[in-house]
């Protein structure tokens, strides 16, 4: 029986832990947004805003606040800011840009991470129910943190872009997770409903809608 959930408050600690006392079927699934959900502050802008700073980012103008057009960006358009976020590294090698988040998270993310949700992660895997983490990030940092929380790699679905001889492209991979592309992504790549979403704004509310069974909102905006 799962009973070690007490540092919720008691009305979801009694929620999660009847849900954890069910009998699951084979093969079901539950799904986390990342940035507010499984680790607080925006990790996805933390990486972009290193990148800028350390100057590992081609083609682009430092003569100019990149940073700040980004962020004006999203002030304008959410959808193409965060997709800016993925694009903006176009002409890098896709092996460095998983190496660059690899060390990011480790270096400044890992007591980011919400201690509550790696442990419901755990005990949800512990039932056999296949965790995944779906995100309006790059694709490569949510990877990175996925690995710290005990989530696989392949199991991480964020902003991607088209790879051409081992360099990133500016294309992105559709759908883009961005709403109703969370949705999309699901039913393309996981291709089952989840019985668990868990999320923390409006940008995952066609996703959390999508659950069949619980969902999970962290410190709601």
């Amino acid at each position: 029986a799962v009973t070690d959930l007490n540092e919720w408050n008691p009305e979801v600690e009694n929620t999660l832990t009847a849900f954890l006392n069910e009998k699951f079927a084979e093969g079901e699934v539950a799904v986390f947004n990342a940035e507010g959900t499984l680790w607080k502050e925006d990790v996805g802008e933390g990486f972009l805003h290193w990148l800028i700073e350390n100057r590992k980012l081609v083609g682009v103008d430092y003569q100019k606040d990149i940073y700040a057009g980004y962020e004006k960006m999203c002030k304008e358009d959410i959808a193409k800011c965060y997709a800016y976020a993925a694009q903006v590294m176009k002409g890098l090698k896709e092996q460095d840009v998983k190496e660059w988040s690899a060390y990011y998270f480790q270096n400044y993310c890992v007591d980011k991470i919400f201690p509550m949700q790696q442990k419901l992660i755990a005990l949800l895997e512990t039932q056999d129910i296949a965790v995944w983490i779906v995100s309006a990030s790059p694709q490569w940092i949510v990877e990175a943190g996925a690995e710290v929380l005990g989530v696989q790699k392949d199991h991480v679905i964020g902003i991607s872009l088209e790879v051409e001889n081992g360099i990133l492209t500016d294309q992105i991979i559709e759908p883009m997770t961005y709403r109703q592309g969370k949705v999309e992504a699901i039913q393309k790549h996981i291709q089952k409903q989840p019985i668990f979403v868990s999320g923390s704004s409006m940008t995952d509310y066609e996703m959390l809608v999508y659950s069949k069974r619980l969902r999970l909102v962290i410190n709601p905006k």
